[in-house]
């Protein structure tokens, strides 16, 4: 508001130098083309500065750092593995709300090949978990170990390159079933394409399909969103999966 009555009052003072100073004329001109511009600009500048003071936030949240995050040169990358995951006396806030108690000495023990369902209310810490476990997060104490390694010593790339996360709510590319599924190994055979489905029980609706797996995904309800998501983790063929929903493939 304020440039724009200034380049008003500009524009009056050039006006009138123009009429006593004839020669002043083109610099005049240019000045007062320059200020018009300028007070068209007005209501966009403040535009800017209340969007520059509303991402402030925004980008301090990103910039804080959650987790210290091991390199590939420091992280270390198990051989074998087998999927044992075990929580020994974790404690853990969220940064948002440190005042917060989440865990308070939580002891779990999820032993390899074994399906383990936590089941609770909402906010009761379900969800927390598999950010614990992915490393989104680091707790306040205690360990979290993997086959007896402690996560925050192997590679965080590594790391989440071994788990299969389904979410309640998975996205999907808009394009075809199969084509989904192959994100999950581009190389992968038929046969394989196959199995996968087979085991995530997503064949029992893709044969009722009138294009099968050439079905285009937004044809599909959420809960067979859920099912094509989990073909493409198995398809990937990681140690360990992770469902956050209720819903139990033929592992």
């Amino acid at each position: 508001m304020h440039l724009w009555i200034l380049s008003k009052w500009f524009k009056v003072v050039f006006l009138v130098l123009r009429l006593l100073f004839p020669k002043l004329r083109y610099v005049c001109e240019g000045h007062v083309l320059f200020l018009r511009s300028l007070g068209q600009a007005a209501p966009d500048i403040s535009a800017f500065i209340r969007a520059k003071a509303a991402a402030y936030p925004i980008f301090e949240m990103i910039e804080r750092d959650t987790v210290s995050k091991s390199s590939s040169k420091t992280g270390r990358k198990l051989g074998k593995l087998e999927g044992h995951i075990q929580f020994k006396n974790i404690c853990f806030s969220y940064p948002s709300r440190p005042d917060v108690a989440i865990f308070n000495n939580l002891c779990l023990d999820i032993p390899s090949g074994k399906i383990v369902a936590l089941v609770g209310g909402s906010g009761s810490g379900k969800s927390t978990v598999i950010s614990l476990i992915e490393r989104f997060y680091e707790p306040l104490s205690g360990q979290i170990l993997l086959d007896r390694n402690d996560i925050r010593e192997l590679d965080l790339k590594w790391l989440r390159q071994q788990i299969g996360l389904v979410n309640q709510e998975p996205a999907l590319f808009a394009t075809s079933i199969k084509e989904n599924i192959l994100y999950g190994k581009d190389d992968a055979t038929l046969e394989e394409l196959k199995r996968a489905v087979k085991l995530s029980d997503a064949q029992s609706f893709i044969n009722n399909l009138p294009d099968r797996l050439e079905t285009q995904v937004r044809y599909l309800i959420c809960a067979h969103c859920l099912y094509i998501t989990a073909s493409k983790k198995i398809l990937k063929y990681v140690a360990i999966h992770i469902f956050s929903s209720v819903f139990f493939p033929e592992m």
